[in-house]
């Protein structure tokens, strides 16, 4: 496939991008100039970068014209250099202009990244039928973005497919996340400050997600797809997993920060449609994931 992806220099983008060079497809990344390539470096040989500033979406219409995609993956959520008021109202107008003019570049079939936090508060398992009811800017951001997104698609006559990711770690990660800045605090030998932990969740290594990404792509399937790996767990387990992986249980201070406003203390992943409908499932479980996610920080720091 011709595939045109947004957001290839983050996070989660970087991983997208390398598991389709591998799958053979041809990966166009729309990236902003000067962006900061770190992430992808590597990968640029495979790669035809498409110089772009998602919030002018117009000056795009010819570059994605030419690359004629066969798949968009949106990825990227621009403006989150900007307050998190600003950066997901900037995002989510920016995104919208950008889905209106991708039927004009001959696109069928359209990717774009949801979230749990789309879905209402609940303690019991989350599918795809479940109700939305946002509990911050965010998830409303993302959520609105999926209920325009639908009824455009429909209109326009392409596919809309919606992954909702869930909890993401590993290598590449913001060292500000949960568990990077665990690990980062605990292999520096300095105490890593947590909740008590007893928030439920579930966390899906980044190279999974990414795998996960590329096989309902590759599926023909539409509509919302629960990204997770169905397998709950507490945050103070992840934080205690880590303290004895880098051997420095001792350093870990579960409850020395308090729950943050609002904060749902259960999201938990159905993920029957990922694994029937899909026929995937991930190749790390938690200890493994922790442990490749470890070792690359552990390479990064001693390259500092």
């Amino acid at each position: 496939m011709n595939v045109v992806l947004t957001g290839a220099t983050g996070f989660i983008g970087s991983h997208v991008a390398r598991r389709l060079v591998v799958a053979g497809h041809r990966v166009m990344a729309v990236v902003r100039p000067a962006s900061d390539l770190w992430r992808i470096r590597d990968l640029l040989p495979s790669l035809t970068l498409l110089e772009g500033d998602l919030s002018v979406p117009s000056a795009l219409r010819g570059p994605l014209a030419s690359a004629q995609p066969d798949l968009l993956i949106h990825l990227a959520w621009s403006g989150q250099m900007l307050t998190p008021v600003a950066g997901n109202m900037v995002a989510l107008g920016s995104s919208l202009e950008f889905l209106r003019l991708l039927p004009e570049t001959g696109c069928r079939r359209i990717m774009v990244a949801g979230t749990c936090f789309e879905y209402a508060p609940s303690r019991d398992e989350l599918t795809e039928e479940s109700p939305a009811k946002p509990h911050d800017l965010y998830g409303a951001a993302k959520h609105a973005l999926f209920l325009a997104g639908s009824h455009f698609a429909r209109l326009a006559k392409v596919e809309l497919i919606w992954p909702r990711i869930f909890y993401v770690y590993g290598p590449y990660e913001d060292p500000r996340r949960l568990v990077s800045s665990v690990i980062v605090a605990l292999l520096k030998g300095e105490p890593a400050p947590t909740t008590r932990g007893e928030q439920v969740r579930d966390y899906l290594h980044v190279e999974d997600v990414a795998d996960a990404l590329r096989a309902i792509a590759e599926s023909g399937v539409s509509g919302a797809v629960n990204v997770a790996s169905g397998t709950d767990v507490t945050v103070a387990q992840v934080a205690t997993q880590i303290g004895r992986l880098t051997g420095r249980p001792d350093l870990l201070r579960l409850g020395a920060l308090p729950y943050r406003e609002d904060e749902p203390m259960v999201i938990r992943a159905g993920t029957r449609r990922l694994r029937e409908d899909i026929g995937w499932k991930p190749r790390f479980d938690l200890a493994g994931g922790l442990a490749d996610t470890i070792g690359w920080w552990k390479t990064r720091l001693s390259a500092a």
